[in-house]
């Protein structure tokens, strides 16, 4: 699909400044504590990447991005407050009903547990168990893509995160859009670039060189 979208990888800074300036430190801090966070300070990465252009970003998960911590950031009051146009319910019901696909790849090394997010998020239980303080790798993982969420709309990009699971209708049937993807097929591949421009709220853009899409 790449061959269809002018977007480009964009590093964008974050800080804890950041976050105090955009007045989010509080309610996240809040929220990592919920999530088992053990350290003296969230965690909060330099920089995020997103694919962007003309100030829109893109970002598409995988199945690693479906599970109970994911969903429990997805449920957290920031998203009804700074980001209502992003269906924060429709996402967080795919974590929970995904999640046996999560476990599929997310109990081997660094994906279940490692250093830095046992530093943020403490000891890890047993591969698979998550009882007691569970999955750190994953409880990271989780809060990296909510700050990626944040960062953007800090940032003041139209941010458009788009399900592997939302059924798409394909070749005259509904197909989940991740099975879709894998296929790489350039006439799916046009179509799915205009499902993603309309998210945006471009239902009729005009084709120009310097348009987000070659359509």
């Amino acid at each position: 699909m790449e061959e269809h979208l002018l977007v480009r990888p964009q590093t964008l800074p974050l800080s804890e400044a950041l976050l105090r300036k955009w007045k989010n430190y509080e309610m996240l801090e809040e929220l990592f504590r919920e999530m088992g966070g053990v350290s003296a300070r969230i965690y909060v990465p330099k920089e995020i990447t997103l694919w962007t252009a003309n100030r829109k970003a893109l970002l598409i998960d995988t199945p690693l991005d479906y599970n109970r911590y994911r969903m429990q950031t997805y449920r957290s009051k920031w998203y009804g407050e700074k980001m209502p146009e992003l269906d924060a319910k429709a996402f967080a019901r795919n974590c929970r009903q995904k999640e046996k696909e999560c476990l599929k790849l997310g109990l081997g090394p660094e994906q279940w547990t490692n250093k830095l997010a046992e530093q943020y998020f403490g000891k890890a239980a047993t591969g698979g168990d998550f009882f007691g303080n569970g999955a750190p790798a994953w409880k990271l993982r989780a809060w990296t893509a909510l700050l990626t969420d944040v960062a953007a709309h800090g940032h003041f990009y139209n941010l458009q995160r788009v399900s592997i699971y939302q059924s798409v209708m394909m070749d005259k049937k509904l197909q989940p859009l991740g099975s879709i993807l894998l296929l790489g097929k350039e006439v799916h591949a046009e179509k799915i670039a205009k499902l993603v421009k309309r998210g945006w709220g471009e239902s009729n853009p005009a084709p120009a060189p310097d348009d987000l899409f070659k359509i």
